[in-house]
């Protein structure tokens, strides 16, 4: 969802080689590429990329190539804004070029030039501008360098060399926000109609064990704010794969703004993932060494809500919102019934979280992710993956859950099967077994006061996790069967549940009322191998129309792709019927609400 096109922008995925980037020698033109840690940027982005020019005569070019993630997008009458720091030896003073171009570098779509290099880093900004005309493609790169082939070429001594650091290009990003997201992406969100977002997501939080570094791997807010030339990044160990951070907590704070949705904030707790259950233990930090995480939770909420007066307060300002974001719910860790995590969860972090919060911040509702007697829960995070059948089973999970209770946070659920990077967004069918499992939600809603699914975007053909709700690749993006369930459910929902009872087997039911217009919202779930006919009868109404809109297919293996992205969506029909009766027939795959 990131908008950022240049992959390892700052040159610290590997502490060995430039990763992502590749020389470019042209005609002749030769140089060597290398990362050099005496030419730091600042105090965390600590090494640079040195370009040694050997030679650059006219008519050739020397420079480095980068190639996005899976691919550069370009799409024409698109405008991109290039921004890089840079400095030079022996006098060079530039320019330098960079273009956007195929991946051959046959076919330049865009090029500019910068100069006024001097020996001490600077940052310079280029705007490429691709002509309308042609079809958008993804075989692309973007590079930067040296390049005499037009023009009155430049006098560069051999030995010069030119230290590159965050090399960024963007394209027009949602709201035109300066390091911003995907407009499409951002869109999908909005027309779910989303209550609150959850971030920056589950095992992100914790990070995996280290037996050198613990919490290393975690997510660090504090390294995630202000200027993209400040965040050092960070290995996402719990999914394998390098974080630039540009995506950061002031990131997830603008896009909780721009849903209009609730801030759901998820803090370490002092608790890091060992897969390999190498740790015996050593994942859970100490009760005496807790303080400094506890320390640093009170300092997130400061910069989500307090006002400008304090250090953590201004920096919320000087990074560009002066006014206090919505107030947020704090979720202590994630999935702390992992690997024996429970016991210290119970017995002193959750606590020591808890009684900080309460005490600085009375109004602040927070959620425990596992059962705890220690103090009190006031919301407790479910997370169920399962199959489509086991899922639908689990509609009647919170029937008989204690009123009195905690409020629950289903924090993640899905139908799932497997891992494989062929698989994306799920079928139809088992969003049935999803969308049979949320007439529950719905139906107990006094106590499943949220629920969100899980994960949310992937990107098809680098896919971790299967399945997901919206898949996307470097140009377009498009909502799976799940997608869709999600969002008839969140738009046709009242205000007040109303009792519903059906006699069909493998029917799953719920129903609300919108009470200031009397207007009735149904969802109907048939999961069964087989067509039902279906009565409908709405105790106390003398209404004759309503209004349907059915996902519906043949197969239960039918779903949306990139190159079919509409085959499973909702379609409306009328219904007719007199004295608040009607009649309809239900498909093995329909969901009707």
């Amino acid at each position: 969802m990131y908008a950022e096109l240049i992959r390892n922008r700052a040159f610290m995925e590997s502490a060995t080689a430039p990763a992502w980037w590749a020389i470019v020698q042209d005609r002749g033109g030769s140089a060597t590429a290398s990362l050099d840690g005496e030419q730091a940027l600042n105090a965390v982005l600590t090494r640079s990329l040195r370009l040694r020019v050997n030679s650059v005569e006219s008519g050739q070019r020397v420079g480095i190539a980068n190639g996005g993630y899976f691919g550069l997008p370009v799409v024409p009458g698109r405008t991109y804004q290039a921004s890089f720091f840079a400095k030079a030896s022996n006098g060079f003073t530039g320019p330098l070029t960079v273009s956007i171009e195929d991946a051959g570098g046959r076919r330049v779509h865009s090029t500019a030039r910068v100069s006024g290099l001097t020996s001490t880093w600077q940052r310079f900004t280029a705007t490429l501008r691709v002509p309308p005309g042609g079809k958008p493609s993804t075989n692309n790169r973007f590079v930067i360098g040296i390049d005499q082939q037009g023009g009155k070429p430049s006098e560069v001594a051999p030995g010069t060399s030119v230290w590159l650091q965050v090399v960024s290009l963007f394209p027009p990003t949602y709201n035109d926000e300066p390091n911003g997201l995907r407009p499409d992406m951002v869109e999908k969100l909005k027309a779910l109609n989303p209550r609150f977002l959850r971030f920056p997501g589950g095992n992100y939080v914790q990070g995996l064990y280290d037996p050198s570094d613990p919490w290393g791997t975690r997510f660090d807010w504090k390294k995630s704010i202000g200027p993209i030339w400040t965040r050092p990044g960070h290995y996402n160990a719990s999914w394998s794969y390098w974080s630039d951070d540009g995506l950061g907590l002031y990131e997830y704070l603008r896009l909780a703004e721009d849903l209009d949705a609730t801030p759901v904030i998820g803090v370490f707790a002092g608790f890091s993932i060992d897969r390999q259950r190498i740790g015996n233990g050593r994942e859970i930090v100490p009760e005496a060494d807790l303080g400094p995480y506890v320390e640093d939770a009170l300092d997130l909420i400061e910069y989500v809500i307090g006002p400008v007066t304090s250090p953590w307060r201004a920096r919320r300002a000087a990074d560009g919102h002066p006014e206090p974001f919505a107030t947020p719910l704090i979720e202590i860790g994630n999935e702390d019934n992992a690997r024996g995590g429970s016991s210290s969860y119970n017995a002193y972090r959750y606590a020591r979280f808890h009684d900080a919060i309460k005490a600085a911040y009375p109004q602040i509702t927070t959620i425990a992710t596992t059962a705890v007697t220690s103090r009190p829960m006031e919301v407790l995070d479910e997370h169920l993956y399962s199959s489509p059948t086991s899922l639908a089973v689990q509609a009647h999970r919170y029937d008989t859950y204690d009123r009195n209770g905690p409020n629950i946070f289903v924090g993640e659920y899905a139908a799932r099967r497997g891992n494989s990077q062929d698989i994306s967004t799920g079928p139809l069918g088992y969003s049935l077994g999803e969308a049979a499992f949320m007439t529950g939600l719905e139906r107990n809603s006094d106590i499943v006061t949220m629920a969100s699914y899980a994960p949310l975007f992937s990107f098809v053909g680098q896919t971790q996790w299967g399945f997901n709700m919206i898949g996307f690749d470097p140009l377009t993006s498009y909502g799976g069967a799940s997608y869709y369930v999600q969002q008839m459910f969140a738009r046709n929902v009242g205000d007040q549940v109303l009792p519903v009872t059906s006699d069909g087997t493998g029917l799953f039911c719920s129903s609300t009322i919108q009470t200031a217009t009397g207007e009735v919202h149904t969802k109907i779930v048939n999961t069964g191998n087989s067509p039902q006919s279906v009565r409908l009868d709405f105790a106390g109404s003398r209404a004759s129309t309503a209004r349907v809109q059915v996902l519906s297919d043949p197969g239960p293996e039918a779903s949306n792709t990139l190159a079919d992205p509409t085959r499973v969506i909702p379609r409306i029909v009328d219904l007719r019927g007199s004295d608040g009766s009607s009649a309809t027939r239900s498909r093995r795959t329909r969901c009707p609400s």
